[in-house]
Order: C-alpha cells, then structure tokens, then sequence
C-alpha cells in the first residue's frame, strides 16, 4: 500500500496542491517548488564551492572526456571554434556525433546550436547554401542610402 502524499512542506509548512509541488518519478517532492528550488540552488552551489571545475567535469564526463582530453583538444585548435575559427569568450561545446556518441571537436555555442538544429542533415545544409546562393550572393550590395523597392 502506497504511504499518503504530503499534505504541506516539510520546510516552510505551505500547504501543497497541483499547482506548487513538484513531481517525481515516484510521486511528489515533500517540499513546494520554491523550497525545492532553493534546495537544490544550494546544493548546486555547495558542489561548486568544494570543486570549482564541478559543472565543466561534469560536462565533460557525460561525453567521456577528461579535463585533460579537453585541454588537449582545445590547445590542438588553438582555443578556436573548428568551425567558424573564432575565439570565444566561453568554454567551447564538446560536439559529437548524435548516431556513435564519437566526440568529434570543440565548437563555440553559436557552431553548435546551428549544427544541432540541422540535425546532421546533409541535405538541408545544400538547400540552405543553395538557398542563399540564389537569393543573397548573387545581389549587388546596395548603394549607400539607397531606398527598398
């Protein structure tokens, strides 16, 4: 027999409804969202205090680099997007293959969401370069002060 649901939070004593708890894959937090969120704000910040590197590592570990590894790939190119070759102010994504998980380079944010939203796609890539092609390169730039029409 399942135990009852929580009727209020164990923390700041609200009553909890549909519309403040937060579920879970077994049933509900037995905190609202608020204490919840905080909770898990200070967790998150304690992680960060003990091992400053936390969330990078962790990044890096879900796509089975090493701190080291990514050090290694980032000096390799030279601390630039292997796209767009530009530097970033940020730390670099690690791109992969979405298909073999096989991490294939570092890429600045912009580099990444473009290619994520491609989804690989060959095909689409052509149509957007023939696409342009068509509609933007083959234009003259327009005269300075020169009026749309």
């Amino acid at each position: 027999m399942p135990l009852p649901r929580r009727t209020h939070c164990k923390t700041c004593n609200i009553e909890l409804n549909e519309f403040n708890c937060n579920h879970t894959r077994t049933g509900f937090y037995p905190e609202c969202k608020v204490c919840q969120s905080e909770y898990a704000k200070n967790y998150r910040n304690k992680r960060i205090e003990a091992n400053p590197n936390y969330t990078k590592e962790k990044h890096w570990k879900s796509r089975g680099v090493s701190p080291e590894q990514y050090k290694e790939m980032w000096e390799n190119q030279d601390g630039k997007c292997a796209i767009c070759r530009q530097e970033s102010d940020k730390k670099l994504c690690i791109d992969h293959n979405h298909e073999t998980d096989e991490v294939r380079a570092l890429l600045c944010y912009r580099c990444n969401s473009l290619l994520g939203l491609l989804n690989d796609d060959y095909d689409f890539l052509w149509k957007i370069y023939e696409y342009l092609k068509v509609t933007t390169w083959n234009k003259k730039p327009r005269e300075q002060g020169e009026i749309n029409g």
